[in-house]
């Protein structure tokens, strides 16, 4: 069986390709039976590239950059900006871009 798969992130890009995938049965769902990926050219603005590659100089995600902390604890960005006097200034302006445009509350 096969289903047009377009993910979540269509709310940000709207000319991602549609793609046909293959899924199975598990519990009383459908699970896609492949990875799902994006490009990266649909995940990354390349504006944002110099805001992820940006590492913690302390704290619980030492030596991570803002895309480790995005895709493990996006939640931590906000306590980074509470925080803001124990980090570099460029490393809050990231995350106010960051929370901006991945709509982080």
């Amino acid at each position: 069986m096969e289903i047009i798969s377009n993910t979540y992130l269509s709310l940000y890009v709207y000319d991602i390709p549609l793609k046909w995938i293959k899924i199975k049965k598990q519990g009383n769902s459908y699970v896609p039976d492949e990875p799902v990926t994006l490009p990266n050219k649909y995940l990354l603005k390349e504006n944002l590239i110099p805001y992820l590659e940006l590492t913690m100089p302390v704290g619980k995600y030492l030596n991570h950059s803002l895309k480790e902390i995005l895709e493990e604890d996006p939640q931590y960005l906000n306590y980074i900006l509470k925080k803001s006097d124990q980090v570099p200034s460029t490393l809050v302006e990231a995350c106010k871009v960051l929370k901006k445009e991945y709509k982080i509350s």
